[in-house]
């Protein structure tokens, strides 16, 4: 199963609206989808999705208002930061430059090793930690940080070391990671318009993003009998990987 942030950046909102359209063919009953996303979202419901619980405070939002709001802010921040026509700074140029590939190297390794611990019965791989958030800095270099702890085990990179995988590509790795981190310390003290456009953009779409991660958890239950469903939202292994590494889209954290 996927999750939005194994999307490409140009994707990972699109799937909002993906999944918002698909609910709201609830109240249409002439969608194909109609009877489908009423079974779905009564049983989201049960999470307050759409409706608020009894005693909640005057004013509060339901689930799918804040989704809808945060999908709003990131269309915005992304609309502010296309404005900002001037060249992108140089601290911007070397986080663009130093970004992708670390994150890139942390998907590979992942899925690498997970496909041995998936396939292999291998103990010391048991523990190998999900990879998370790999889209938005700050959550990756967390990410990062959990990942190659595990992977610099002596346990684990002997089993590694029999499928080929190296002390030295995880070093490698560790130091591409490195150099990121540096990358956005860098940007994220910049001035200047742009430079705070596009932390501003980055930071609505992790919201947006993070919003519809927790619904798409809830609906791999829901729609466990829904395969043909799952694949329409995107909640299926088939629908990841498009940026580098597995087929083509812009994948700059900053597009």
């Amino acid at each position: 199963m996927a999750t939005p942030f194994e999307f490409n950046v140009d994707e990972q909102v699109k799937l909002i609206g993906t999944w918002q359209d698909f609910l709201a063919a609830a109240n249409d009953a002439a969608n194909p989808l109609h009877d489908v996303a009423v079974q779905v979202l009564l049983a989201l419901n049960k999470r307050n999705y759409d409706k608020l619980p009894a005693g909640a405070p005057k004013g509060a939002l339901t689930e799918a208002q804040i989704g809808a709001n945060r999908r709003a802010a990131f269309d915005s921040a992304a609309a502010n930061y296309a404005s900002h026509t001037q060249a992108l700074s140089s601290n911007e140029v070397a986080f663009n430059k130093a970004f992708v590939p670390a994150r890139d190297f942390l998907r590979g390794i992942h899925r690498s090793v997970a496909a041995i611990a998936r396939d292999e019965d291998v103990p010391a791989l048991a523990g190998l930690p999900l990879l998370g958030e790999v889209s938005v800095p700050a959550k990756m270099f967390r990410s990062a940080a959990t990942l190659v702890t595990f992977l610099k085990k002596k346990p684990v990179l002997t089993v590694l070391a029999k499928y080929n995988i190296t002390a030295q590509e995880i070093a490698d790795g560790e130091a591409q990671i490195a150099t990121a981190q540096t990358a956005w310390k860098a940007l994220d003290s910049a001035k200047g318009a742009k430079p705070l456009a596009s932390r501003q953009m980055l930071k609505a779409r992790d919201e947006a993003v993070s919003w519809l991660a927790k619904w798409w958890n809830l609906a791999r239950g829901v729609l466990a009998d829904e395969p043909e469903i799952l694949k329409l939202l995107g909640i299926v292994e088939a629908g990841v990987r498009k940026g580098p590494g597995g087929g083509k889209g812009t994948d700059s954290p900053t597009e």
